[in-house]
């Protein structure tokens, strides 16, 4: 009776080896399977040689330049999915959902329809004004943000300790300047800056 019980292990071993590499196989797939290539744009920030933050920076692109999404790695950070892109005639690299938005298709793991742009066209609206800022960090890390004013809007594009840019739109205060989504706040005093997200509060002060 114990070789049959020793046989049946095995074999079992084997079927759930086998199921295990079916999933990880369709997996690999679906995080390919839309209908790629896809036209769209980016939020600005950086391209990366390879889907993640520990590769090395290739390019910055600026907010409203066009991209075309090759297809989806499947490397996920923050809940955005690392996309190849090809930009700028033909160069290609890596660049993360959250900074990367459509015109036309929408594509899972992106911020969906590019804001700020006029129908059908990534034709990025020009700031009457735009200013940088560097702030240094109570919990030792690095804040740039750069203010941009529009004709009707204001924006805070910020990027907190070598992330990648994140996009606010500028909210009513009752002191200072505040600007906003539904996953930031960053708020303004002179030369001070406080970044709460989650359950989380830094300040930071102009360098």
């Amino acid at each position: 009776m114990t070789a049959p019980k020793s046989g049946f292990k095995f074999a079992c071993c084997i079927a759930g080896v086998g199921f295990v590499a079916l999933i990880v196989s369709v997996a690999a797939v679906f995080a390919q399977s839309s209908n790629f290539p896809v036209e769209a744009g980016s939020l600005g920030g950086n391209v990366r040689s390879g889907p993640g933050m520990e590769y090395s920076r290739q390019d910055g692109l600026r907010e409203g330049e066009r991209v075309t999404i090759l297809h989806n790695t499947g490397e996920m950070m923050d809940g955005h999915p690392w996309f190849k892109i090809s930009y700028r005639k033909g160069r290609i690299g890596f660049q993360w959902g959250g900074i990367v938005c459509v015109r036309r298709v929408q594509v899972q793991g992106t911020r969906r329809y590019c804001p700020g742009f006029h129908a059908g066209t990534l034709e990025r609206q020009t700031p009457t004004s735009s200013l940088m800022a560097h702030y240094q960090c109570d919990d030792g890390t690095q804040l740039i943000a750069r203010y941009e004013t529009f004709q009707t809007s204001s924006t805070a594009i910020f990027s907190h300790d070598g992330y990648p840019e994140v996009k606010l739109r500028k909210v009513d205060s009752v002191s200072g300047m505040q600007y906003s989504n539904s996953n930031y706040n960053l708020h303004t005093q002179g030369k001070n800056a406080f970044l709460s997200w989650s359950e989380k509060q830094i300040f930071c002060w102009k360098k």
